[in-house]
């Protein structure tokens, strides 16, 4: 039953669309321009590997980041990833200009925040 869940498109709008648009044929996995360490998959942010959390711990914030910039919907495996790897987040990680910036821009950001709680659904 898990997998069956996982797989399903996200029911938003924008969900469906993309849903609409990965059947098609005309939306397939992507890297992101800003990061080599997240990909889009169906209009969902997610990790190529498993170790991107632990090799930088800014990426626990950067994902949140560009799932907010590009209106993308989390897949389930990141988040799996960083309840676990929440512990990454320590005072040299808070210390770094990087983090503070994308925290900054994150909580700084006009897009409307009912869009994005939407994109989840």
């Amino acid at each position: 039953m898990r997998g069956i869940l996982e797989d399903s498109p996200p029911r938003s709008r924008a969900g469906l669309e993309a849903a609409v648009m990965a059947k098609s044929g005309r939306l397939k996995r992507r890297k992101l321009a800003e990061s080599d360490d997240f990909i889009v998959d169906k209009n969902r942010i997610t990790l190529p590997a498993a170790n991107v959390l632990k090799r930088d711990p800014v990426n626990l914030i950067r994902v949140f980041y560009l799932a907010q910039k590009h209106n993308l919907a989390f897949h389930p495996a990141p988040m799996r990833a960083i309840t676990r790897s929440l512990k990454l987040i320590d005072a040299k990680a808070t210390r770094r200009q990087e983090a503070n910036r994308l925290l900054v821009e994150i909580l700084t950001s006009k897009k409307d925040p009912e869009n994005r709680a939407a994109a989840d659904e």
